[in-house]
């Protein structure tokens, strides 16, 4: 069955309302429970791919984003940043799983 990308924007809605105590950010909240009905390819462009891997290697490499934040667009440092903290905030669940904890 497909759906229509208005009915996964919907079971997107429906899931982060799901989180009715913020105990999740948005990020962790989708990558936990939107695979069991949405394919992560949806989520992923060109334009996004290039983002995940600018961080990938910025963080493996330890190379800046840029020269200074003056000499940076403020939009990419947002989607970046975004990416960072939701990338770090799945890392830390995963790890509390990995020792026991939930």
């Amino acid at each position: 069955m497909r759906y229509t990308k208005d009915e996964i924007w919907s079971e997107i809605d429906r899931i982060l309302d799901e989180d009715k105590k913020r105990q999740f950010t948005p990020g962790q909240q989708i990558y936990y429970n939107a695979h069991y009905c949405i394919s992560p390819y949806f989520f992923i462009d060109t334009e996004t791919n290039l983002f995940l891997e600018e961080i990938n290697i910025s963080k493996r490499l330890t190379i800046p984003i840029a020269s200074s934040i003056e000499n940076s667009e403020y939009h990419h440092l947002v989607i970046l940043s975004a990416i960072s903290e939701e990338i770090d905030a799945c890392n830390i669940v995963k790890k509390k799983k990995e020792n026991g904890k939930k």
